[in-house]
Parts: structure tokens; C-alpha cells; sequence
């Protein structure tokens, strides 16, 4: 009985492998398209972590004592605050100390300077015309220069009562300070960013050095906002 079944079962066997495919006619297409051979980018995307930061940013302390007024910002018609955008020799906080103002002496110092211009100026023409010595040419000239310097020593002094940013950029830090109050000197009175070049700082495995090169293009989008994309160059490994 074993033997006719393992039989049966080969003869059925043979005759499915020896048998008519039914006449079935398979054709399979594959969509290709052609192109001629030529150099082209072949762009590798990297995932990993970095810090973006602005190239250009400061902290401003104030330099000078005073009471504190933060000012109006003129784009907005209302005091400065975070997220303003600021200009470069545009105050945007001023301290107030009419002792320290007292002492530059500004006044006195932009009047000795016309007198001592005027009297250069006199002593030049007379000097054309031989009424006095170049000595007394130079000494002329010579308070007229120690009157200029003054004057611009005590204009330099004023402007540590302002807060002033040396670039264009945005206010990223604004501490606090009751108007009026006085504030020391050695504090802390706004952060400045400069958004409009940015760098990025990131790790990238050892494998990944030979295929990265200084001037080469790059893209780079945040997972957080993948319809913002940032254009920028390998500038340094």
C-alpha cells in the first residue's frame, strides 16, 4: 500500500514538471528613461546636531554710572524691548549723571577749541605776511590741536551715558532695570544678534571627513521646519 502511494505521487510529480504551461504568456515592462552620461552633483544627506549662531553678537555694559532711561525706539514709537531690531550708533538706553556731565566740562572744552581754531587761523595769515615767527605760528597750532583733542576726549567720555550697538542687528537680551534707577557701571544692559549671516557649529563622524571639503555648497533644514531650508559653504573642518 505505501509503495503504490510514493508511486502515484512521482507519477504526478513528473507529469507537473513535464506538463503544458497552460498557454499563459507573461510579459513584464519596466519603465526606464535614458540620459546621456555627464558630471553632476550627487547629493548625501547627513542627520546630526549643531548649534546655529549669529556671527555677529555682543553684550553691552554700561560704562559709566547713571539713571537708567531706556529710550524710544523711532521704527515703533514706543520704548526698545526684545526682538527690536536696532542700528548701529543708535542709542537705545541712556544714563543720566549731570555730576559726570558736569565734569567733562563740554561746553568749555568745544569753546576753547573755536578760540584756539580762530587764533591758529590769525596767526596763520600774519605768518603769510611775515608779521609773526613760525614759532609763534607753532604754538598757535599747538593749542589749537591739544584744544581739538580735548574736545573730542570729552565727547568720547559723554558717550559712555548711551548705550549704543556697533552693528545693526536684533535685541536677543533686555535685563530689567526700574526707570530712574541707578545703575553702575559694569552692568549688564542689552545683547545684540546679527542674523543676517549665521553659523553652524556640528559634530560628524570620521567616515564622513573624505567626502566633505572647505568651499563646498551645502543645504540645511531642521526637522522642526522642513520648508526651511538654509543655503550656505563648508568654511572650515
Amino acid at each position: 500500500m505505501k509503495r503504490y502511494i510514493m508511486i502515484c505521487a512521482l507519477i504526478m510529480i513528473l507529469q507537473g514538471c513535464n506538463g503544458d504551461d497552460g498557454g499563459i504568456d507573461t510579459e513584464i515592462a519596466v519603465p526606464v528613461s535614458v540620459r546621456e552620461v555627464r558630471l553632476g552633483p550627487i547629493e548625501e544627506y547627513i542627520v546630526t546636531t549643531g548649534t546655529v549662531k549669529a556671527v555677529q553678537e555682543v553684550s553691552l555694559h554700561s560704562e559709566a554710572a547713571g539713571y537708567y532711561s531706556l529710550l524710544e525706539n523711532p521704527g515703533t514709537g514706543r520704548r526698545f524691548r526684545m526682538g527690536d531690531a536696532v542700528m548701529s550708533g543708535r542709542p537705545v538706553i541712556r544714563l543720566d549723571n549731570p555730576e559726570f556731565e558736569s565734569s567733562v566740562k563740554i561746553e568749555s572744552v568745544k569753546l576753547n577749541l573755536e578760540t584756539s581754531r580762530r587764533e591758529y587761523e590769525k596767526q596763520k595769515s600774519l605768518y603769510d605776511k611775515g608779521g609773526v615767527t613760525l614759532r609763534e605760528l607753532r604754538d598757535a597750532e599747538r593749542l589749537y590741536i591739544d584744544a581739538r583733542y580735548g574736545y573730542e576726549n570729552a565727547q568720547i567720555q559723554l558717550a559712555k551715558l548711551d548705550v549704543t550697538p556697533p552693528f545693526d542687528g536684533i535685541l536677543v537680551d533686555l535685563p530689567y532695570y526700574t526707570e530712574g534707577t541707578m545703575v553702575a557701571s559694569g552692568e549688564l544692559m542689552a545683547a545684540i544678534m546679527n542674523y543676517a549671516s549665521l553659523y553652524l557649529d556640528v559634530s560628524l563622524p570620521g567616515g564622513y571627513w573624505s567626502r566633505i571639503a572647505v568651499g563646498q555648497p551645502a543645504r540645511v533644514m531642521n526637522y522642526s521646519l522642513p520648508d526651511d531650508t538654509l543655503h550656505g559653504t563648508v568654511v572650515q573642518l
